[in-house]
Order: C-alpha cells, then structure tokens, then sequence
C-alpha cells in the first residue's frame, strides 16, 4: 500500500492519494465479463461493511457505509468508483473516494488480472484531523484498503472459474538477433504506480528496450534489450525507484 500527497496538502487537511495494487489469477476477459454482466457477485449491493485491521496486537473494526459506481471501461481497463465513510459518524474519520481498476496482465502463458484500489481519503476534524491522521489515523487507513481489496480478489478468484489450460508450448529462451535477455526480481508491486502494468509500461518506454513483461505471480520482470542503448544498471535503477516512481541515479545501480 502507497500513500502519497504533499506536506502542503497534508498540512491544510485536505485529501491523501492511496492505492493498492492486487492480482487474481484469472483471465482479464473472464474477470471483465463478470463484472460487466453480475458485479454484485463480487461487489455486493451498497451499504455497511465490517472493516478489520490488526494493529500492535489489537483487532480494530469499523463499519462504513460502502457505495459501488457503475463499472466503465476506458482506456483498456474496468471501473468502478467507490466511496465509503464510517457509518455511525462520518465526520470523526476518513472518508475515501477511489477507483477499483482491472487491468489485463500477460506474462508468458499467464493470463492474470490486475486489481487495483486507487483513489484518495480525507482525514476528519480539519487540523485537528490531520495531525490524528499522523499519529495513527493514516496507518489504519492504509490496512483497511489493502484488506478491503484482498478480499475483493479473493472474491474475484472464487467467483471466476480457472479457463482451461492449452497446450504446453516451450518458453522462447532466444533473446532478439543481437540483443540480450534479462530476468530480474521485482518487490513492491502493490505500490508501484500502476503496479505490474505501469511498470511494465515503464519498463517497455526506456529506449533499448525492446520487450517487457512483469510477472507479479514470480515477482520477476522479463526484458529484451540492446545492450547498444540500454544496461542493466540503468533496468535495476527502474525496478529501484522510490515510492513516488522516481528511480535512482544509474550510476548509483549494480550494473
């Protein structure tokens, strides 16, 4: 889980970036068609549910008021909005608005679906709330939308059946004429923005670089490059960034 937003923003009380990134182990067709034809054999219908996190050894329980949007496709990808406040009194903790983002992800043979919970929460109370928000607000915040979207993948996965498994074709393990393959390990996808996708994408923008794949279910990222114009140094500094998606200096990689 990533929270972002400037110490300007924060300072003044008003909304925080969150996201969370999870992946279902199912095809993104499957998983869209669902959504599309019967969301509410995975979303439920709008109203109250039991949010639970566990902090220095506490079970902590909220019940918010949860409202679905009607799910969109744009850009390749599935949303739906959603909002929840606290049930009993919304002015006294966070609000969030966000999105639940599918995004198809291939990977070999693999045929996965990314989801994504990516929005923004205000704290309560103005200054007041802000500073709640720092001291212990914000950590329980992040913990309830990362367990609020793993069980909506659990819920994708058990409401999806597995498609049925093709041939076995050999894994092509020639890298391009001149070029060179790398596989490298990747950490932190449930932050990175745009997670396994907007790394991928990321990966696949670098000049050199001729194909990229990230597997969230290996944790491992598949490039071609042209070692002409791309290093390795320079992929690790990629797969290195900070939180915000800035990567380090390559000089500052192993190469």
């Amino acid at each position: 889980m990533q929270e972002t937003g400037s110490p300007r923003d924060q300072a003044g009380g008003s909304w925080r970036d969150v996201r969370h990134y999870g992946y279902v182990e199912r095809s993104f067709e499957d998983v869209s068609d669902l959504m599309r034809v019967a969301p509410d054999r995975v979303l439920g219908r709008a109203g109250e549910v039991e949010l639970r996190v566990r902090r220095a050894g506490v079970d902590l329980s909220r019940t918010v008021r949860v409202t679905w949007g009607r799910p969109e496709v744009e850009k390749g990808m599935v949303l739906v909005p959603v909002r929840w406040e606290d049930a009993r009194h919304p002015d006294l903790f966070p609000v969030l608005e966000a999105h639940l983002e599918l995004a198809p992800i291939s990977a070999g043979r693999l045929r996965i679906t990314q989801a994504g919970l990516v929005g923004r929460y205000r704290p309560p109370l103005g200054r007041l709330g802000v500073v709640g928000d720092a001291l212990a607000g914000r950590r329980v915040v992040l913990d309830s939308v990362e367990g609020f979207l793993d069980d909506l993948v659990r819920q994708l996965t058990e409401a999806v059946r597995p498609a049925a498994e093709g041939p076995s074709l050999p894994a092509e393990e020639v890298p391009p004429v001149g070029g060179r393959r790398v596989f490298l390990p990747v950490d932190n996808l449930e932050w990175w923005p745009g997670g396994a996708v907007g790394l991928r994408n990321r990966l696949a923008a670098e000049p050199g670089v001729t194909a990229a794949e990230v597997d969230p279910a290996a944790g491992m990222a598949v490039l071609d490059y042209d070692p002409g114009r791309c290093s390795v140094g320079v992929l690790v500094a990629i797969l290195e960034a900070d939180p915000y998606g800035e990567p380090r200096a390559p000089s500052e990689a192993t190469t």
